[in-house]
């Protein structure tokens, strides 16, 4: 399955390997361990001049004939070749834990949505808790009112009762 992937990697590192600089390239990369994307590419554009090197080792290890690039079977072939060798790469990167970087960005946005979404919410939530604060400090003061006004008109209806029985009690001491 990875045979034309890992035969342009192993070529691409062979050629490499030629070059003392770029070895201990390879070396630090495999060692390293992060940012692998960036340090690759940026390792394939000091090691190799140009793309022509890349496209050599790219047609050689896919079997495409050069000379037939205006053909209809060489463009099969190509996009054959490139949809196999991106998703070799995307596996092989994954090994490392690195995903493409339009997964990444996707991922970003929607983290970025998620967030707006989260502080709209905790915003909403603390509105809601004002409000419902200001419902309950609302509500004990109608109640402290209501009850203010109750005890008021239980303490007049007390004194009427009061005054009532004192005027029935001077009535039968009188007769």
């Amino acid at each position: 399955m990875y045979e034309k992937f890992l035969e342009f990697w192993g070529n691409a590192l062979l050629s490499a390997s030629k070059n003392k600089n770029s070895s201990r390239d390879v070396i630090n990369w495999i060692s390293q361990n992060k940012d692998q994307l960036r340090y690759i590419a940026s390792w394939v554009r000091q090691t190799y001049s140009g793309f022509e090197e890349m496209k050599e080792l790219y047609y050689k290890a896919w079997g495409l004939d050069e000379n037939q690039v205006y053909r209809s079977e060489f463009l099969r072939k190509w996009k054959e070749a490139e949809k196999e060798f991106n998703q070799n790469i995307s596996d092989f990167f994954a090994v490392f834990g690195a995903v493409p970087m339009h997964e990444h960005q996707a991922v970003l946005r929607e983290n970025k949505k998620l967030q707006t979404r989260v502080e709209e919410l905790e915003k909403r939530v603390e509105d809601l808790q004002e409000r419902l604060q200001d419902k309950h400090v609302e509500d004990y003061r109608k109640m402290t009112q209501e009850a203010n006004e109750l005890m008021k008109t239980q303490s007049k209806e007390f004194q009427n009762l009061m005054e009532r029985m004192s005027s029935c009690f001077r009535q039968y001491n009188s007769t």
